[in-house]
């Protein structure tokens, strides 16, 4: 707002109201006098911008973001961690115990449940998505006695970074319009998104009729969602508890309305195997280009991923039928894709094949695709 005051306006501003009787020139007693003003009355312009600036949540900096958040009792999510299955192989008889601490590649992991004999999970450490990338063989800190080896094979629930300052923005602005309450369906993907390790949802509403409600739901690395992640994800929106009685079952005993009944599950994956036959630049083969080409039609898969949901769509999930909004892979984009690699000349008319059709590939409501393969027809 206060863009043009600075130094040299103001300066020149204050000059044009001296008379015009007095010595204005640069070093002259009134100028020096006016020029250590001008200087201060531009910090003083700068400060009332900022502070302008930060009074407005639309436009505040992080840190009065969530000063101004704190008054509606909301907060960033905080960073949180990774939960991943091991396999071990001990001798005989032996047991890890729960707390006992592992590493691989200088990140630490902990056992945090025991899944049978030779399956333990375990939580990391380090908050964040630095859990997510570590698949490999994992080595005790302490001496184990009968312990053999432990291998990771399996992420069960991804790490989050902490909530992004737009995100938490945007959070906040639609808290304050009052259009999530109630149970409907801005509240469930707002209850849902905030819990660890979950990435979107589709919200499917009244599918078992009056008062059901299914949740979709893809994990943080816009992937096939673990079992663990879909029971920590019930028992926080609706328990499941057996030891309830069936006549007080849907009393509100999870943070969904009193009378729901609310299903989740993981949307399914539908594995994609890429065919297609390339023409190269000169000094270029597939194994050039390859890594190459499964990180753009990967990367293509998560963009896709990230608006099959209801949080990126939500204005088009309440006018559409949920049968009406699925993922389209299509054959022109993945040859533009092709197309757009460094050394890649061409590729032949008619070779790209999804799941050896020509076609573009519609996937039902609940699917999402899962890249498999990219395969150049020699």
């Amino acid at each position: 707002m206060y863009e043009d005051r600075d130094y040299l306006t103001i300066l020149e501003d204050m000059m044009n109201t001296t008379r015009n009787d007095v010595d204005k020139s640069e070093g002259s007693l009134l100028w020096e006098s006016l020029a250590a003003t001008a200087i201060e009355f531009e910090v003083l312009y700068q400060a009332l911008d900022e502070t302008l600036k930060n009074a407005f949540i639309t436009t505040a900096d992080r840190e009065n973001l969530i000063k101004h958040a704190e008054t509606y009792n909301l907060v960033p999510y905080s960073a949180t961690y990774a939960v991943v299955q091991a396999d071990f192989i001990c001798d005989e008889g032996v047991s890890i115990e729960i707390g006992s601490r592992f590493t691989y590649n200088q990140i630490f992991y902990t056992v945090i449940e025991k899944v049978n004999n030779v399956k333990y999970n375990l939580r990391c450490e380090q908050a964040g998505t630095i859990g997510n990338r570590n698949f490999g063989q994992l080595l005790p800190v302490f001496s184990l006695q009968g312990f053999r080896s432990a291998n990771i094979t399996a992420l069960l629930i991804p790490g989050e970074e902490v909530e992004e300052t737009e995100t938490f923005r945007q959070r906040v602005i639609q808290a304050i319009a009052g259009e999530a309450f109630g149970g409907n369906a801005l509240d469930y993907i707002q209850e849902v998104n905030a819990i660890a390790g979950i990435g979107d949802c589709k919200i499917i509403r009244c599918p078992r009729g009056e008062g059901s409600v299914d949740v979709i739901i893809v994990d943080s690395n816009f992937g096939v969602a673990s079992e663990e992640l879909v029971e920590q994800a019930q028992e926080a929106l609706r328990p499941l508890d057996k030891k309830v009685p069936p006549e007080i079952d849907n009393c509100g005993t999870g943070v969904v309305p009193i009378g729901h009944d609310t299903i989740v599950r993981s949307a399914t994956g539908v594995d994609l195997k890429i065919n297609f036959q390339l023409l190269f630049d000169p000094g270029y083969t597939y194994e050039n280009v390859k890594e190459e080409v499964e990180t753009q039609f990967k990367a293509y898969l998560t963009d896709l991923i990230k608006n099959w949901g209801d949080t990126n769509n939500y204005e088009e999930s309440i006018q559409k039928n949920y049968d009406e909004r699925f993922i389209s892979i299509q054959i022109n984009k993945i040859g533009s894709i092709l197309f757009d690699i460094p050394g890649i000349h061409d590729y032949v008319q008619g070779s790209i094949k999804i799941n050896g059709s020509s076609e573009d590939i519609d996937l039902q409501f609940d699917e999402i695709p899962v890249f498999k393969e990219a395969v150049n027809e020699e």
